[in-house]
């Protein structure tokens, strides 16, 4: 068993003498105070200087001297003890002699130094279980640089549904979207306007592209006053494109008779974008504020004739521009009578004759 040296008090002087501890002593059993704890302070410092001058230190006797009361000296006392800078002198309670600081420095370090040690394995325990890891880690991410490209089709409503929530909660730049008046995939247009408030309130662009025909209908305006005050923008077209929405030129969803396409990293993301932006730049700016048709009556006067003389029914021009047959006669009808024509191929030549159509 290993033996250390310490001080205590000669009781023939004032020095303190070196002697041999027991390592059964009672203060050697204590626990090492917590590393926070270890402060020695100006007052601390001096009982011990003190107790180095005097060869030891203790008693009601020796507190005036150090202008302290006792129980103030009985607490500097305890805390040296506890810092291994004093121990009991034989088996009195009431005297202590000091000890070299440099064992007690390391009877107060070696449960640290053991300490650090055992965490120093753990670390290397850890990074070696981690390290194999790594290399499939790494090549993982090669491979996911450049995303492969993926087409899938969705089945269902649910199944557009579920990707379209996927897609906007992945958004963080810009949705851009070519609609119909009707929503193709809910029940209403509360959980479309829900998926778009949400997105506008993360601050993502949301660029919306309807065909002119929006303009006339009360819903889809009202839908239009909700989402532009939201900060939305929102144009019209004589165009009648196919309806679909990309996320962040990455994503797209192209809705068809039952289900949808998503198409995830594919150069046919941005080949819609380009589309989109093409339709964009052609589409006329609408104000929730306008009535009817306003600033596009024109295009629309001009896409009707133009379908005239293309020889198309009645129903077929409905569709391009995305009315009702009946709404569409009555467009047809005021062409007719604003160009003073008696049929409808003749309205065709006198649009292209008066310039509101190209003249071949």
């Amino acid at each position: 068993m290993t033996r250390s040296m310490s001080l205590a008090v000669d009781t023939g002087g004032s020095e303190p003498v070196d002697h041999t501890a027991s390592t059964q002593d009672e203060w050697r059993t204590q626990p090492a105070p917590h590393p926070t704890d270890l402060e020695l302070g100006d007052t601390a410092a001096a009982v011990y200087a003190h107790a180095l001058h005097s060869g030891q230190i203790g008693g009601a006797e020796q507190a005036p001297v150090l202008n302290m009361t006792r129980e103030d000296l009985r607490a500097v006392i305890d805390q040296l003890v506890d810092l291994r800078l004093l121990r009991p002198v034989g088996g009195d309670p009431d005297r202590f002699a000091p000890l070299n600081p440099e064992i007690a420095a390391a009877s107060l370090i070696s449960p640290l130094e053991a300490e650090i040690h055992q965490r120093q394995t753990l670390i290397t325990s850890i990074r070696a279980q981690m390290e194999p890891l790594r290399p499939q880690f790494e090549e993982r991410l090669r491979r996911r640089t450049e995303p492969p490209s993926t087409v899938r089709t969705l089945q269902d409503t649910a199944e557009v549904l579920g990707s379209l929530h996927v897609a906007v909660d992945r958004c963080r730049e810009e949705v851009s979207s070519v609609r119909p008046r009707r929503t193709r995939w809910d029940d209403s247009l509360d959980a479309e306007l829900a998926r778009d408030i949400s997105v506008l309130r993360r601050g993502i662009r949301l660029r919306v592209l309807y065909q002119h025909a929006a303009r006339a209908d009360l819903a889809t305006r009202a839908y239009i006053r909700k989402i532009t005050a939201a900060g939305a923008e929102v144009r019209t077209t004589d165009q009648a494109p196919r309806p679909f929405v990309v996320f962040d030129n990455e994503i797209a969803i192209v809705p068809d008779a039952e289900g949808a396409l998503e198409i995830r990293s594919s150069p046919l993301a941005r080949v819609l974008c380009d589309v989109f932006e093409s339709l964009w730049r052609a589409a006329l700016p609408h104000r929730p504020d306008e009535a009817g048709y306003q600033d596009a009556a024109g295009e629309m006067q001009k896409t009707i004739a133009r379908l005239l003389a293309e020889g198309l029914t009645d129903e077929a021009v409905a569709r391009r521009l995305g009315i009702s047959p009946r709404s569409c006669r009555r467009h047809i009808a005021a062409l007719l009578k604003q160009l003073n024509s008696v049929s409808r191929f003749q309205a065709g030549m006198l649009a292209a004759k008066a310039g509101i159509i190209p003249h071949d």
